[in-house]
């Protein structure tokens, strides 16, 4: 509807946990609130303010709280997202569908572009690092399937068949049919 949700739906990776290492003294997180793509609605100089305290808020109602916050210098909005990558809108999966047929419009791995594949959050399957990483898969399947080496021979009928030599199960002695 081109505005930023009250009650925001948030990803949050504590990147430095799961390394099987103690906890560094400052822990590094990214935190991702979906907010419109630029070409939904215009960035607004209050964008930070309202990141910000619709943000933590919501990670503190679920246990999770920063001290200090982080700052304007730890917040990527849209608007500084478009500037990091033209063509995004601040959009971070991408120019993406959306309806009830959103799931059918995701461009494939495939392009008409040889050479070129897509994966990530704006391709099929989907938004979400599983769906990216199932992208991912896609891709890699694709450019393995097309570059695997395939016969530009044309088909044709041999007559009489093939010759071929008979499978063996044990190490006989050939023996001619006069024998």
């Amino acid at each position: 509807r081109g505005f930023i949700p009250s009650d925001p739906t948030l990803y949050v990776c504590a990147e430095d946990r799961g390394q099987g290492m103690d906890l560094p003294k400052t822990e590094r997180f990214e935190i991702i609130m979906n907010t419109p793509p630029l070409s939904q609605r215009a960035a607004q100089p209050e964008d930070y303010e309202i990141c910000q305290t619709r943000t933590f808020p919501v990670l503190r109602r679920f246990g999770l709280s920063f001290s200090p916050e982080p700052g304007p210098d730890g917040l990527t909005t849209a608007k500084n997202f478009d500037a990091l990558f033209p063509g995004s809108a601040g959009s971070l999966y991408g120019q993406t569908p959306h309806g009830m047929t959103a799931g059918l419009e995701r461009p494939t791995a495939r392009t008409k572009i040889k050479g070129l594949y897509l994966a990530g959050g704006g391709a099929h399957p989907g938004a979400g690092v599983p769906m990216a990483a199932l992208s991912g898969k896609h891709a890699a399947e694709a450019i393995v399937m097309d570059r695997t080496s395939i016969s530009r021979s044309r088909r044709t009928v041999t007559r009489g068949g093939t010759s071929m030599a008979s499978v063996q199960t044990e190490n006989v002695p050939y023996r001619s049919l006069d024998s």
